[in-house]
């Protein structure tokens, strides 16, 4: 019983503790030329062109029956190919099972996968362009 009430107390002075920082935030005025943005725009050139232009994408699927991968790819290819696309962030869940024999991610840097679910399927530009890969929970 002794530790029950010491441990209602200590949540009683946290809660209030808690209160009293959050009300003070919400009384004082706010100083508007603090919000104000900065007066020089930060700007900067790639290769002497005014645009930086990136792909951005993750879950691309996986080959095989029913597979959007290779519909996302030809968009993909169509946009690089028009476009000053600089480089690529693939944002993870890259190598799903394609079949019931398969597996989930790839077991290394020499696992059939990087060719089949990747390099065969983006192609041109795509393969010409940088590639930012972050691992997911598929990978």
């Amino acid at each position: 019983m002794k530790n029950l009430s010491k441990r209602i107390y200590l949540i009683i002075i946290q809660v209030c503790f808690l209160v009293t920082n959050c009300y003070g935030s919400y009384t004082r005025p706010i100083n508007a030329s603090i919000a104000d943005p900065y007066p020089t725009i930060f700007e900067e050139t790639y290769n002497g062109i005014n645009k930086l232009d990136f792909l951005v994408f993750g879950d691309w699927g996986y080959q095989g029956p029913d597979s959007r991968q290779s519909v996302v790819a030809s968009a993909m290819k169509t946009w690089a190919d028009n476009n000053n696309t600089t480089f690529i962030l693939s944002l993870g869940d890259n190598f799903y099972t394609s079949n019931s024999t398969d597996h989930e991610g790839v077991d290394s840097i020499y696992d059939p996968k990087w060719k089949t679910s990747w390099l065969d399927v983006y192609g041109g530009k795509l393969n010409d362009v940088v590639w930012y890969t972050v691992a997911g929970n598929h990978d």
